[in-house]
């Protein structure tokens, strides 16, 4: 037999049971998988029609949360299982920790694609204000890693959003190497023009 609960933001209108069944006064709503092969269920609440996990309702409904925390985890790994038995809160550490030791994400597979081994990932060089060289890393993450750098603000700079961080110029080492190129035509072309 399944335990219903009043969805408490919904006034009246919603139910979600302890099984992952979401109801309206009238009917069983039928859920809709989303890209990631979660559960989901439209409501229309104040004549505004939202999308809601409904693993989230459930535990919203159902478990405590007492730390507050931000994250329900499916037990069994299995991502349509709204049982409440097979859900928990955890924190986003915990709920990776557990994908991992339970063999749903394949760690090889993630770090291959973290800082220099991302496929988008672009050498990053730091420059004095006036350009002068002072180091390169393989990438923006391994330069936070190494210094106290921030790799949102490095990427900022390189694609020309920020000018500098933390009176640094950073540069993709692409567009470093071309302002050098560019330099020695420069220089070339003003020694050519016989104006030493």
């Amino acid at each position: 037999m399944e335990n219903l609960k009043q969805i408490s933001f919904s006034n009246g209108k919603y139910f979600i049971s302890d099984k992952g069944n979401v109801y309206s006064a009238n009917k069983k709503l039928k859920p809709q998988y989303t890209h990631q092969g979660y559960t989901k269920t439209q409501l229309t609440i104040n004549d505004i029609q939202k999308g809601y996990l409904i693993h989230r309702l459930v535990a919203i409904e159902f478990i405590p949360n007492p730390e507050n925390k931000k994250t329900v985890n499916h037990i069994n790994g299995i991502k349509d299982d709204n049982r409440i038995e097979n859900l928990e809160w955890a924190t986003q550490l915990e709920n990776n920790r557990h994908a991992i030791a339970a063999g749903l994400v394949n760690w090889d597979h993630l770090k291959l694609r973290v800082g220099k081994n991302h496929p988008n990932s672009k050498s990053i060089v730091q420059l004095t204000q006036d350009y002068k060289f002072i180091n390169e890393w393989e990438s923006a993450r391994d330069c936070e890693r190494e210094t106290e750098f921030h790799q949102s603000h490095i990427n900022n700079c390189a694609n020309g959003k920020y000018k500098k961080h933390k009176g640094f110029i950073f540069m993709y080492s692409s567009d470093y190497n071309n302002l050098l190129q560019s330099r020695k035509e420069d220089s070339r072309a003003y020694q050519g023009s016989g104006q030493n």
